[in-house]
């Protein structure tokens, strides 16, 4: 009887994904600059998470064009936040985050060529904008928000700011950020899991956000981690060796306790990052 629970629970969520791909499939997309504005003013906000999207891999526009609609979308959403509750499907954001996330996708996909127009708007960016610009230069690869990252990582109050340096760190690929990627499995930011599908035996209750993307770094880095449903994290030392290079950890270790006595000494009001200047290095 089990057995055919579960069998009958299986098949419906396969025939769920397929219907779902298939109408994502068939959707077309916005193709008309001035409709998406109109959308990204107005809009419902699965409608808008669309035309980010469509924008930033638009064909025809120009990039500086593109950054502008979507930097202000972003920065609207930020001072004028869509909901704060969490919604089944958007994966485990609330609607404001999710919207945040797709805004900063839309920018991702228009790829390296955006990367000179972030930085000038990097120059006239404060508050949570600004960690988000330098945040999606992360996803870029962009070697010289490095240490942004570490310090977003570290000390950011938004468990989703850390969640997204966690992962840029992976993306920009330096292994100097493995110290503080081992200390992030833990970290304690939680949050309900956005499943829309749940059935007995199936913990989906929450998630850890931090610590998967920590993790997931970590394994780019060649680190084997194994996962205990998204809760707990463990390193399997065997295939570390990355880790046993005695002095580069002990220069993590140093520069960490030197970032923490900085922090302390010039902590500001509350959800300010204080940028730590560190040698940046090259791999």
């Amino acid at each position: 009887m089990k057995i055919k629970l579960l069998s009958a629970i299986l098949m419906s969520i396969i025939f769920i994904s397929m219907h779902i791909q298939s109408a994502e499939g068939e959707r077309k997309p916005f193709d008309n600059v001035d409709q998406i504005k109109r959308i990204l003013e107005t809009g419902h906000w699965g409608e808008k998470r669309q035309a980010a999207r469509d924008l930033g891999k638009m064909e025809g526009v120009g990039v500086q064009e593109k950054v502008d609609i979507l930097i202000k979308a972003l920065d609207d959403e930020i001072k004028n936040p869509t909901s704060n509750n969490y919604v089944r499907g958007t994966g485990y954001a609330t609607v404001t985050e999710s919207l945040k996330t797709h805004y900063m996708l839309g920018l991702e996909d228009i790829g390296a060529p955006v990367i000179p127009f972030l930085k000038e708007k990097l120059k006239i960016s404060h508050g949570e904008l600004k960690k988000r610009i330098q945040i999606t230069l992360g996803h870029l690869g962009d070697q010289d928000v490095y240490s942004d990252m570490v310090d977003l990582l570290s000390y950011d109050n938004d468990g989703y700011i850390r969640s997204s340096a966690a992962r840029a760190l992976g993306d920009i690929g330096n292994k100097d950020a493995i110290p503080v990627l081992l200390k992030a499995i833990h970290d304690p930011f939680v949050v309900p899991s956005g499943s829309d599908v749940f059935f007995p035996g199936m913990d989906t209750s929450i998630i850890y956000p931090v610590r998967d993307n920590a993790a997931s770094s970590l394994r780019q880095f060649g680190i084997k981690v194994h996962s205990f449903g998204h809760e707990h994290y463990v390193i399997d030392e065997r295939f570390d060796n990355y880790l046993k290079q005695k002095e580069l950890l002990e220069k993590a270790v140093k520069e960490s306790k030197e970032r923490q006595k900085y922090f302390e000494e010039n902590k500001k009001k509350e959800g300010d990052v204080i940028l730590i200047p560190s040698k940046k290095s090259s791999h």
